[in-house]
């Protein structure tokens, strides 16, 4: 089987979506495919080669309650303290068009794509945000199916 491919629409919403979070006192946001000159120096003081924009929420698209996604949010947060990763409480914000719900997320640093890709996949996201130091922000599919193309 090869690596799934999600919707075109589901696609166009995590584009649309804005990833905020503060450091530094600064309000940053990630947005697919653009540059973040704002967020490039903070990383390459700590010289770190990029950072991950990752949610424990909503696992494989199947929405789950706020609760839930609260309690599996904090084991995300008690896995990267135990790891000693920092992060950032973040909000992933859709556009305002959509019916999507902003949903709590982590931009963490300090881990290479290769962990951040483990870490989504581990916290069953079919996507995560990725920002490599100097390009623009890209958005890696997981190669996890949504609940409801399972068979």
């Amino acid at each position: 089987m090869g690596s799934p491919t999600l919707p075109a629409e589901l696609l166009a919403a995590y584009a649309a979506t804005e990833y905020r979070f503060v450091w530094a006192e600064q309000i940053l946001c990630l947005r697919v495919n653009q540059p973040n000159p704002a967020l490039d120096p903070l990383l390459r003081q700590q010289q770190w080669e990029g950072g991950a924009f990752i949610t424990n929420a909503n696992p494989r698209g199947d929405v789950l309650s706020d609760k839930a996604n609260a309690q599996r949010n904090s084991a995300l947060q008690r896995g990267l303290l135990k790891r000693g990763l920092p992060h950032w409480p973040g909000l992933g914000v859709p556009d305002a068009a959509s019916d999507w719900s902003p949903e709590p997320s982590f931009f963490i640093a300090g881990l290479d794509y290769d962990r951040a890709m483990k870490t989504a996949r581990y916290c069953e996201q079919l996507a995560f945000v990725w920002h490599p130091v100097g390009q623009p922000t890209q958005l890696c599919l997981t190669g996890l199916r949504p609940d409801s193309a399972a068979d």
